[in-house]
């Protein structure tokens, strides 16, 4: 298979590319803007097993080379802050492994570090390992998280403060309880349950007083977790159950199916208007967007290894994602208007869990 190269003469011809060193020189000196603004610089960060530098990288999704933010080994979930001061993922360095050891057989569960796009001021939050699927607060200063820390097996949903303060169980441990998602507002959560063979959506506050059941599934249906996706505002969820995604608001009214198949909401664009869904499949996954108003499927994306992950830009005109064309995985971005896919990281390595930052500059 022929591989898609970076296309950097058509950013030179638009003019100069900006690189990570200079945009994230402006997430330290600027105040980040809207996505609507006219000056959106924005970064890449990913996750890479690079032999010689482990870690996670950004990059310019224009092109150019990627720089390095920090070496840690096996990074997982990398995710912005809403500020975009800040990159969390997750990790077991070399540093933590007799703090780990407790904790070794819990499956996908690392300790979670944040770092500044500069790669100063690497921290890790507590002692204790979380599970993937974590979830900043807006305002940046807690995170919603699963961990099966109490069990050994079954999780919970907590939230704790990133400055150091305890962890706030939400969630009891009789089930499993997985992918805590953060409103926009800040009020609520969205996680997803599983109790024997029931599962459903389910709501709280961020304090664990006020919980409910948005959805519920029972019997030979209920096999898949839900995804939860929180959209830009109001009350309204995208989800995968089953074979199937669908949209619901969490304040009343019935799921309305948008799609079907093994398809998981990545995001929804800023008007809420649409949809951003992967695809994983066996040998080849897509990304593709869902007109809400139409339900037609625009593909965006689709080879081998293409749909577990995939992060929007915050101005809706791309996408980056992760496909292993020839045996590793690369970063890929591609414009949301059916423009060509463009490599940003041929590299003999793995780079995965691209995600593309807030505006970095203001005006």
């Amino acid at each position: 298979m022929i591989r898609i190269r970076r296309v950097l003469a058509l950013a030179a011809a638009a003019g100069a590319v900006t690189t990570p060193g200079e945009v994230r020189a402006q997430a330290g000196a600027r105040s980040p803007v809207s996505a609507g603004s006219q000056d959106c610089p924005t970064l890449i960060a990913f996750s890479s097993d690079r032999p010689e530098a482990a870690g996670i990288y950004v990059v310019s999704p224009d092109g150019g080379d990627p720089e390095l933010v920090v070496s840690v080994p096996g990074a997982l979930q990398v995710e912005w802050s809403p500020d975009g001061k800040r990159i969390a993922f997750l990790s077991v360095t070399s540093e933590d492994e007799k703090l780990f050891e407790p904790f070794s057989a819990l499956r996908f569960h690392a300790f979670l570090y944040t770092v500044k796009p500069d790669g100063s001021d690497l921290v890790r939050h507590g002692a204790y390992p979380i599970s993937m699927g974590f979830s900043w607060s807006p305002d940046g200063r807690r995170v919603a998280f699963a961990s099966a820390l109490e069990t050994g097996r079954a999780t919970s949903v907590y939230v704790a403060e990133l400055d150091g303060g305890e962890w706030q169980k939400l969630t009891d441990v009789e089930g499993n309880y997985m992918f805590p998602e953060w409103s926009a507002d800040g009020e609520m959560i969205a996680f997803a349950a599983r109790r024997g063979d029931e599962t459903s959506l389910r709501v709280v506050t961020p304090d664990g007083r006020e919980e409910q059941a948005v959805v519920e599934v029972s019997g030979s249906r209920a096999y898949r977790m839900f995804r939860p996706v929180w959209a830009p505002a109001g009350r309204m969820v995208a989800f995968a159950e089953g074979r199937a995604v669908f949209i619901v608001s969490t304040i009343e009214g019935e799921p309305q199916q948008i799609a079907t198949g093994p398809g998981e909401p990545h995001g929804w664009s800023p008007g809420q208007r649409s949809v951003l869904l992967g695809e994983g499949a066996e040998g080849r996954g897509r990304v593709f967007v869902i007109d809400l108003d139409t339900l037609k499927e625009q593909t965006l994306a689709s080879d081998a290894g293409v749909g577990g992950a995939s992060s929007p830009s915050p101005q809706w005109d791309r996408v980056a994602y992760t496909a292993i064309p020839n045996e590793q995985a690369d970063v890929f971005v591609v414009g949301m208007d059916g423009a060509p896919a463009v490599n940003l990281t041929d590299h003999p390595a793995n780079d995965y869990f691209p995600a593309w930052s807030p505006c970095l500059g203001g005006g």
